[in-house]
């Protein structure tokens, strides 16, 4: 099992391998914490708690404008966020919604690796695996926004 000094000094060694932009900021629950730029784009932040031995990779995904108000007025909202918890389930990653799921404004999602799981596979793969976890939700969330546009059929 590696110690705490050596889980720093390996994750910033493995990301910068990745060749992944890496910005570090400063975070009251974390002793280190950064803001990762996938190849693709994608942002997930990283951060080795303070409190756990554990190191916390997550995205909190806001809802955007137009899709909160075809949530908010749809029948069919616990429909989604039931499918979406699912599939997310399945995926092994963590899901929360904030602030409730009436007044969904916004979906947090995680992954944790504890010290005695830490590997550069394990350190990558979850990486990975939440920027999937993020395109899911955007893919879900224009399937989501499409269902509640009018059909041709219903066009004037």
């Amino acid at each position: 099992m590696f110690t705490r000094e050596e889980v720093v000094s390996k994750i910033r060694e493995w990301l910068i391998a990745e060749k992944w932009k890496l910005s570090e900021f400063s975070d009251a629950n974390f002793q280190l914490a950064y803001k990762i730029i996938l190849s693709s784009g994608k942002e997930i932040y990283l951060g080795l708690e303070k409190s756990v031995d554990r190191i916390t990779i997550q995205n909190t995904l806001p809802l955007p404008p137009d899709i909160k108000i075809i949530y908010e007025l749809s029948p069919n909202k616990s429909k989604f966020l039931n499918e979406l918890k699912v599939h997310l389930m399945q995926m092994e990653v963590s899901t929360e919604i904030y602030p409730s799921f009436e007044k969904l404004e916004s979906i947090n999602l995680a992954n944790f690796i504890y010290f005695d799981g830490f590997s550069r596979n394990k350190l990558i793969h979850e990486i990975h695996k939440l920027a999937d976890a993020t395109d899911l939700v955007f893919i879900m969330w224009k399937k989501f926004t499409e269902s509640h546009l009018p059909s041709d059929g219903q066009k004037s």
